[in-house]
């Protein structure tokens, strides 16, 4: 919190002493040519002006939102993911769904997932930030087999019309349709 302090402390420094430059109005002259120096910036065009309290300014009001951005990060908002796993091949005795491990990647979220494949994962996330924006894929893998679902095409489907694993959504949450464990035990005979 030290460090933002001083960057704002510089930064209003850097800005009042541009402005006194500016008020002065000292001009610097070309040696070659002894005509004001032009400066050329981008969407103003050419200035003749006393350039470096210009830049006074503009540093001092750079460093004052690099401050403010570092300091004041985005709000976190909770998004949920839900939805149930099924196995049409099952293996002797069921699929234990509380072996195995659910995961969103890039992973530090909560989840649960309880004993019919039904589960529910919470994640904080920045707002105004989509879940597709920070997690790519949900997996899923324990002895019996594994299921993985692509987050942004899922979404992509959904939202232009095409077949999708999403059922519904919200601004903050993701609902899935039943998703078929992919087997590794050979089928039952």
């Amino acid at each position: 919190m030290l460090i933002v302090a001083l960057a704002f402390s510089l930064a209003g420094l850097l800005i009042v002493l541009g402005f006194v430059a500016l008020l002065k109005q000292k001009t610097y002259l070309d040696s070659a040519t002894l005509q004001p120096v032009e400066v050329e910036l981008p969407v103003i065009g050419k200035v003749k002006s006393n350039y470096p309290a210009i830049i006074f300014v503009l540093l001092g009001f750079v460093l004052a939102y690099v401050a403010f951005q570092r300091s004041f990060p985005p709000r976190k908002v909770e998004w949920r993911v839900e939805g149930r796993l099924t196995n049409t091949n099952p293996a002797p005795g069921g699929v234990s769904w509380n072996e195995g491990s659910l995961t969103l990647t890039p992973s530090e979220l909560e989840h649960h997932i309880n004993s019919q494949g039904a589960y529910t994962i919470t994640a904080l996330i920045a707002e105004g930030t989509k879940l597709e924006d920070v997690y790519e894929t949900l997996d899923y893998s324990n002895p019996q087999g594994s299921t993985h679902i692509d987050l942004r095409r899922e979404l992509k489907n959904y939202t232009q019309g095409k077949p999708s694993l999403i059922s519904g959504l919200t601004d903050h949450t993701r609902t899935f349709k039943n998703v078929d464990l992919e087997s590794l035990l050979p089928p039952l005979k």
